[in-house]
């Protein structure tokens, strides 16, 4: 027995991650009675997850015309490495670029002294960062880096607006050794949803990752928030079982 709102839940997550993949970036999405054959669906179910998906603001209905995406190419980051996003092979030369918007020598908070490693009051380095995506803003990160590593970012002229980790490895002269990285999600509040483009209580995704050099000290603590519906992160889990 079918139950309706299961239907309709998976048509409209396959036709989202059918959206997201960019199989109709150039093209608009096939009709309602195609895609009611595609999914062995009513018209109804089909007619629900296609409003939904126009409120999530991925597509857009033009009477007459067709259904088309409007969200820009969703960027995939595979992590699998100790890197940003610029670094990711997906990114292409231009695609994803990094603007410091704070820096400021402050004593460290005890969470970030716990999680950097360091004495609760010691010097540490706050930063606050942009990122984009095909000059879309995609994210915020706020971190912290050890200041007797990073002092060079706080002469003028330093050039920050670039990857955290090009900046470790660069102006810190550290050798980035593994990243803990933990994902989850929040809603967007006025004041992060004003910044990113989104409305109140959009779906965020949201990154809190240390990194540590080759000798295992931790060089940045962070955390971000990225766009819901322009990223996605990826990685391939291995088998138990002995090939």
């Amino acid at each position: 027995m079918r139950s309706k709102i299961g239907a309709l839940f998976w048509v409209r997550d396959l036709l989202r991650a059918e959206v997201l993949s960019g199989r109709f970036a150039h093209n608009p999405l096939p009709g309602e009675d195609r895609l009611q054959g595609r999914y062995g669906v009513g018209r109804a179910t089909i007619r629900e997850a296609l409003r939904i998906l126009t409120e999530q603001g991925l597509i857009e209905r033009v009477r007459g015309a067709g259904t088309f995406v409007v969200c820009p190419e969703v960027f995939r980051h595979r992590v699998v490495n100790s890197w940003d996003l610029v670094q990711n092979s997906e990114a292409g030369p231009n695609r994803v670029a990094f603007k410091l918007t704070h820096l400021e020598l402050m004593p460290a908070p005890a969470h970030v002294a716990a999680k950097l490693q360091v004495g609760d009051g010691d010097d540490v380095i706050v930063f606050e960062q942009l990122s984009f995506l095909d000059g879309s803003l995609l994210s915020l990160r706020c971190g912290w880096w050890p200041a007797d590593l990073l002092s060079a970012a706080l002469t003028e002229g330093a050039d920050l607006d670039r990857s955290p980790y090009e900046i470790l490895e660069g102006m810190g002269r550290v050798l980035v050794g593994d990243t803990d990285l933990i994902v989850s999600a929040s809603v967007a509040d006025e004041h992060i949803a004003q910044l990113l483009g989104v409305t109140a209580g959009a779906a965020l995704l949201d990154t809190e990752r240390v990194i540590y050099n080759l000798d295992e000290r931790p060089v940045e603590f962070s955390m971000s928030h990225a766009r819901g519906d322009r990223i996605t992160m990826g990685t391939s889990m291995r088998s138990l079982h002995e090939r």
